[in-house]
């Protein structure tokens, strides 16, 4: 197992792509500590993970909440020791276009998908720094962030703003060891 005595943190675990990637990390070898604003999807996350032999956590956790994020990390650490794999994948869909997208539902959605990354690989950075691991983040993009959707202006934009925070993220953490890459599903 390519993954074995790692542990993964994923955001946004419900039962779509970011499920299917926290099962996959898990299939590699890797424990995983589920996060997502649900707690339902959450724990059918863990128990999947433990379902397949794995040690898994469920964390209720709104990724925009500084405070929650934090804890987040300190129970991933106090369960399991820290963080080595960081996957970045909490969205909100909501298919407006500039025309029709209220200011608050526009705020709402950009603020998961970006200040939710932000925070997860800011504290995530921190703790790995401080373990001195040499860590891994990925930050799940789409095509809608390549190249724009028409009628899905808030999902495109934070995609795209996403993108090129992984660029700047990777050549900031690189001298830490931690390697920033971003990853677009051609499904989503």
């Amino acid at each position: 197992m390519k993954l074995e005595g790692k542990v993964a943190l994923v955001t946004g675990t419900s039962p779509n792509i970011m499920g299917g990637i926290a099962e996959g990390l898990a299939e590699e070898g890797a424990d995983l500590v589920c996060v997502d604003i649900n707690p339902r999807y959450a724990e059918q996350c863990a128990q999947s993970v433990i379902d397949g032999g794995r040690r898994a956590i469920a964390i209720t956790c709104d990724v925009t909440d500084e405070a929650q994020v934090t804890a987040a990390l300190d129970e991933a650490k106090e369960t399991f020791g820290g963080v080595d794999i960081l996957v970045n994948g909490a969205t909100v869909f909501n298919w407006k276009g500039v025309l029709d997208m209220p200011v608050d539902e526009w705020r709402r959605q950009t603020d998961v998908m970006l200040t939710g990354a932000f925070l997860f690989t800011k504290f995530s950075a921190k703790q790995m720094i401080g373990l001195g691991r040499k860590g891994n983040m990925i930050n799940i993009i789409s095509t809608a962030g390549h190249q724009g959707e028409p009628g899905n202006i808030g999902y495109g934009t934070s995609k795209g703003g996403l993108l090129n925070f992984t660029r700047s993220v990777a050549m900031e953490l690189a001298e830490y060891g931690i390697r920033v890459n971003s990853l677009t599903p051609t499904a989503t």
